[in-house]
């Protein structure tokens, strides 16, 4: 599964190691791309919704737009069906 996210502002305090290091801890992580202002997300077929729930938290710590993760939500819920 992947998921384009716009990319963090970061600065001093939140620097692009420290939320890639995060992002790597998301349960199903597999890899992402930079492109452009954009990450392309790629999560193994393991996610469920306890990703969704860290990337949830992940996005709203970075302030960056959560409206991909209601699809990648029903995803998960249907896979557990």
């Amino acid at each position: 599964m992947k998921i384009l996210i716009i990319t963090p502002n970061y600065s001093e305090h939140k620097s692009e190691e420290l939320f890639l290091s995060a992002l790597e801890k998301v349960h199903a992580y597999k890899d992402f791309k930079t492109m452009g202002a954009h990450y392309l997300l790629e999560l193994d077929n393991t996610f469920d919704m306890q990703t969704v729930s860290q990337l949830n938290q992940l996005f709203t710590a970075w302030e960056i737009d959560r409206s991909t993760l209601s699809t990648l939500a029903e995803l998960a819920i249907s896979d557990s069906e």
